[in-house]
């Protein structure tokens, strides 16, 4: 499959990449039905090594993304390479929390269902330490399948886990009311974009949730 369908946003390649850098640093990817973006960061160096973004021209389903990604994985140089770690985050809105106490493995289907009317699906969860819940999420099988046969040992997430988990460090020995929005993508194909608004008081999460938006005022109504 040739990479016609997609194309590509921004591409920041630091000239020092290459092969040896590439053994000591770290690889965040963000996948979605909407496209990918993916970021190197060199561990021992501190600093971001390479950022890119490729959008789709039409919107596919799991198995086009996967193919997708397959093809964009075994094309790109730069990623073409061994990491130190990775970690790929699914982005979708099927996704919900339970705190820990309520939390039952064998029931993760049960909770997206009591929140999103969806049939066909494979759930997954992340537990959050600083929140004490677990994330639950729809984690496509092909998709699962498809990052494990390229990177065996890829810790996968929803990308709102390391969102929260950040953002909850970030706020646990603060006061006051704190209000973040959080852009994922520009406006695509008419159905519009999405952001996620979260907010903590006293260091303690109170509220995740996540919005579509096409104009503006969409984003001042919900805010």
């Amino acid at each position: 499959m040739n990479l016609e369908s997609q194309s590509q946003s921004f591409k920041l390649i630091d000239k020092a990449f290459n092969k040896e850098t590439s053994s000591g640093s770290h690889l965040s990817f963000i996948l979605s039905l909407s496209g990918f973006t993916f970021c190197i960061f060199d561990l021992r160096q501190n600093r971001v090594i390479a950022l890119e973004e490729h959008i789709f021209q039409k919107q596919p389903n799991y198995e086009s993304l996967s193919n997708q990604f397959e093809s964009f994985l075994l094309q790109s140089p730069v990623l073409n390479v061994k990491f130190k770690s990775v970690t790929i985050g699914i982005y979708n809105e099927t996704v919900t929390m339970i705190p820990s106490a309520l939390f039952d493995e064998n029931k993760k289907k049960e909770f997206l269902q009591f929140n999103f009317s969806i049939e066909n699906f494979s759930a997954k969860s992340d537990f959050l330490q600083e929140i004490d819940a677990q994330n639950v999420y729809d984690a496509p099988e092909i998709i699962i399948k498809t990052i494990n046969e390229r990177f065996n040992k890829a810790r996968i997430v929803h990308f709102s886990s390391p969102l929260i988990e950040s953002l909850s460090l970030e706020n646990k020995h603060k006061t006051g009311l704190k209000f973040y929005v959080h852009f994922f993508q520009k406006k695509n194909y008419g159905t519009g974009s999405r952001f996620e608004i979260i907010i903590f008081q006293e260091g303690k999460m109170l509220f995740f949730n996540s919005f579509n938006f096409q104009e503006k005022e969409d984003i001042i109504y919900y805010v």
